[in-house]
């Protein structure tokens, strides 16, 4: 499982910027098995998303809980994925203005 974990996060890291999202989305449905990881991963996600949401206003990692949520989603949903990269192309032109 780990290994899985690694090998998925080399290939966002190693992906084009404002097209690793949507890359990341293909890989997985050409590897989807069953129905049943991507109900769970939707349902992860999304609970990831609502503890980062909380954790914005108690202590805690709210912003990496919203990411990890999203990033789970966009491997599931060509939108989300398509709304990351979006988000990911906007926020390296923000820092590259500061």
């Amino acid at each position: 499982m780990l290994d899985g974990l690694r090998t998925r996060w080399r290939q966002l890291k190693a992906g084009k910027p404002g097209t690793r999202f949507q890359g990341q989305y293909r890989a997985n449905r050409e590897s989807r098995k069953s129905g049943w990881g991507g109900a769970l991963s939707l349902v992860l996600g999304t609970g990831l998303i609502v503890v980062g949401f909380i954790g914005l206003f108690v202590p805690g990692p709210g912003i990496v809980g919203i990411a990890l949520g999203a990033a789970i989603l966009a491997r599931q949903s060509l939108i989300v994925a398509r709304a990351l990269d979006a988000l990911e192309l906007r926020g390296r032109k923000l820092v590259k203005r500061l």
